[in-house]
């Protein structure tokens, strides 16, 4: 968040990243778990910071569609995503 928002000093006005990332990790390795997932409330805090930081406000996905809560996943996160959106 720090970059993204004081990039503009070092000459990177302009930055971006996919609302909610892009890879997912659902992985079992003997009898260990691995998990990278975005739930709803990463979702939304992700939806805020990109509303102050990002040039373009792109939802990604993801990797793993069904494992991620999405931005249409619900009323109350399509909302909000709107809200911050206009």
């Amino acid at each position: 968040m720090t970059g993204l928002l004081n990039g503009g000093l070092s000459g990177f006005s302009m930055g971006h990243s996919d609302i909610g990332g892009y890879t997912s990790v659902n992985k079992t390795v003997g009898s260990y778990s691995f998990i990278i997932r975005r739930d709803k409330e990463l979702l939304m805090r992700w939806i805020e910071m990109s509303t102050y930081s990002d040039v373009v406000m792109r939802t990604h996905p993801s990797n793993k569609p069904d494992f991620n809560h999405q931005v249409f996943s619900d009323n109350e996160t399509a909302q909000f995503f709107a809200f911050f959106g206009t």
